[in-house]
């Protein structure tokens, strides 16, 4: 990303980070959390280890947790979106589950640019990421490098509110909202 655009993007996420989630829910008109429960399961996230590239507040780095993810790992290109993520999800309660153990999934927070993630090929079982594709300066490089992050046979779910490139197939979650997860394949 051009250093000058880089800086903007940056500048403009610490600015809206006490009003993001609040945005979200009036640009989607409510149906955001809806949305991401339903992109971490088409994420199928059970006993993985997940990246959530452009995490914000990090709901849905959490929702993976929540669906049983091992380890989620959640990624972002601003320092405050991350503070707050943090801050977010340390006070979410450590789950038992049906056979009585306690069990909580980790999740850690990462300063990253989704065009040159610092991972290497295959690393995760799942890569998701919401509302992020509009703000990519190179979609199609920040597509084939989450691809190229994700394992062979692993899944790939982009949630957002925008027109998915050529090349790319949508997927849909069985609902009827506007929104729909695209799973990126490589052509």
């Amino acid at each position: 990303m051009p250093v000058a655009r880089a800086r903007d993007v940056r500048e403009m996420f610490g600015r809206i980070v006490p009003r993001y989630d609040l945005l979200n829910r009036l640009m989607s008109l409510g149906m955001d959390r809806r949305w991401r429960r339903m992109a971490a399961a088409a994420a199928e996230p059970v006993a993985c280890v997940a990246l959530d590239l452009g995490t914000g507040t990090g709901d849905l780095a959490e929702e993976l947790r929540r669906q049983g993810a091992a380890h989620v790992v959640g990624a972002d290109f601003s320092v405050a979106m991350l503070r707050a993520a943090r801050s977010k999800v340390a006070g979410k309660p450590t789950e038992v589950t049906a056979a009585g153990s306690i069990e909580r999934a980790t999740v850690s927070w990462l300063l990253a640019d989704g065009l040159q993630l610092p991972f290497r090929r295959g690393t995760f079982d799942c890569v998701t990421s919401a509302f992020v594709l509009r703000n990519l300066e190179d979609l199609r490089a920040g597509l084939s490098e989450m691809a190229r992050v994700l394992k062979p046979g692993g899944r790939l779910v982009c949630l957002d509110m925008t027109q998915p490139p050529a090349g790319c197939s949508v997927g849909s979650t069985g609902s009827t909202s506007t929104a729909s997860c695209l799973q990126w394949r490589e052509r």
